[in-house]
């Protein structure tokens, strides 16, 4: 993977737990509810798009 590759996926990553109204509403709620500690599954999301679009680079890139 290319270092543009891998910024693309991390970027795809970190753009749910910024935009994700649904996600965002989650993580305030449970903070709310359990002081700052982050949501248990905050990652869940946000793992299954990184790995989307890796898997959409190898095949485009033929990796």
């Amino acid at each position: 993977m290319t270092e543009n590759e891998a910024l693309g996926s991390v970027l795809s990553h970190e753009a749910v737990h910024c935009t994700d109204i649904n996600e965002i509403d989650a993580d305030l709620k449970y903070e709310s509810k359990h002081g700052r500690h982050p949501r248990p599954n905050r990652e869940d999301k946000t793992k299954e798009i990184e790995d989307k679009i890796k898997e959409e680079l190898k095949r485009l890139c033929g990796m």
